[in-house]
């Protein structure tokens, strides 16, 4: 529990120059809930900045009053998220996503999330905001709660940002359809490799045909997925 920057594993995270390299956070994982009371908050880090984050998860829930609340991490600037998941539910106000609540000009790719997802504005499956930036070989699954227009199964909204080969299950209708990613709209479906174009199931990902959506290599596989 803490207020502003408030991460299950690191609070703040990263450079404040751009010329230098990025901070790396790799094979690192938090099971804890998090609660926090301000802005940037994450189930593993609440801001980062500038950061390689690789191979890492979480699966605890993910609570914040304010912005900026993802399950793995609240707020992305620059650097590069990479084969990574969140699990857990996630609830805040406004820039909620299940892995990433708001990324400015960073990389996602990878990564999934399947927990639940609650705010009152700009709220996705799996980030709530991108601004610019790229987003690739990713997809949610968790059920959106919002009454506001800005939602969606995999982002909640975008500005300039790149989107390729990214989806969101719309199981029973729980997931909503903003046409931000490719929906896919049944788990029978998502079950399936050939659904997932541009994922590479040699080096990077796995699936158990019929049983399960994708998961990552050479890191624990999450329940949820089956």
């Amino acid at each position: 529990t803490g207020v502003q920057y408030t991460g299950g594993l690191i609070g703040s995270l990263g450079n404040t120059n751009s010329n230098t390299a990025n901070v790396i956070l790799k094979n690192s994982y938090s099971e804890s809930n998090v609660k926090g009371t301000s802005n940037n908050v994450g189930g593993l880090i609440g801001y980062s900045n500038y950061v390689t984050v690789e191979n890492c998860y979480t699966t605890g829930k993910v609570e914040g009053t304010s912005s900026y609340v993802g399950g793995l991490i609240g707020q992305q600037s620059s650097g590069t998220t990479s084969k990574t998941y969140a699990t857990g539910e996630v609830t805040g106000s406004s820039n909620i996503g299940g892995l990433v609540g708001y990324s400015s000009s960073g990389t996602i790719t990878n990564s999934f999330a399947t927990g639940k997802v609650t705010a009152s504005s700009t709220v996705g499956g799996l980030v709530g905001y991108q601004n610019y930036g790229t987003i690739s070989n990713t997809y949610a699954m968790g059920e959106i709660i919002s009454t506001v227009s800005s939602k969606g199964g995999l982002l909640g909204s975008q500005y300039r940002g790149t989107l390729t080969n990214s989806y969101y299950i719309t199981e029973g209708s729980k997931v909503i359809a903003n046409g931000f990613g490719t929906e896919i709209v049944s788990f029978v479906t998502g079950a399936k490799g050939e659904t997932y174009s541009g994922f590479d199931f040699a080096e990077t990902w796995k699936i158990e045909e019929g049983k399960s959506t994708p998961y990552l290599k050479n890191i624990v596989v999450p329940d949820s997925v089956y």
